[in-house]
């Protein structure tokens, strides 16, 4: 907290909170190949997106933390959004594609949730919320996007 305190005062240099921050995009999105190498890579589709959409749930159940003090002015992102964004990808990813497929997959797919994330802040504005949970409608719109995505692919 010290560190982070210490950017804010522009006490140290911002180049150091960006590697900061990179550095943690850089583990989260390690962690989710390793576990989705180990374990998801095995189990079907359908699951997978079934425990993304529970994750989901979750994330919108438990935003509103009662027992927290802290009041939130912004919609924000967290590790676990991008961990989540990250699983999202490995798992439209057709394993069996080529290189170039698998460019044009992944560049849609971070299409797909940048539209979903600024639809999030619309609605945050049109409704007069000061944040939202960063995870639902990019979960929404990865699963349209795998749907007609598969669609695509087959026919």
């Amino acid at each position: 907290m010290f560190i982070i305190t210490e950017w804010e005062s522009n006490k140290l240099p911002l180049i150091s909170l960006n590697f900061y921050r990179g550095w943690f995009c850089i583990i989260s999105a390690s962690m989710t190949f390793l576990i989705y190498d180990i374990i998801f890579r095995y189990l079907s589709v359908q699951f997978n997106f079934l425990l993304l959409w529970l994750i989901t749930f979750y994330d919108v159940w438990n935003f509103d933390d009662i027992e927290s003090d802290q009041t939130y002015d912004r919609a924000f992102l967290g590790l676990g959004d991008f961990t989540v964004f990250n699983f999202m990808l490995l798992l439209i990813l057709p394993p069996s594609s080529s290189t170039i497929t698998k460019i044009y997959i992944t560049i849609g797919h971070i299409i797909v949730v940048q539209i979903a994330q600024e639809l999030t802040d619309e609605l945050s504005s049109i409704y007069n919320q000061s944040a939202q949970p960063g995870v639902p409608l990019p979960v929404i719109f990865v699963s349209l996007y795998f749907i007609l995505l598969n669609i695509f692919i087959e026919y």
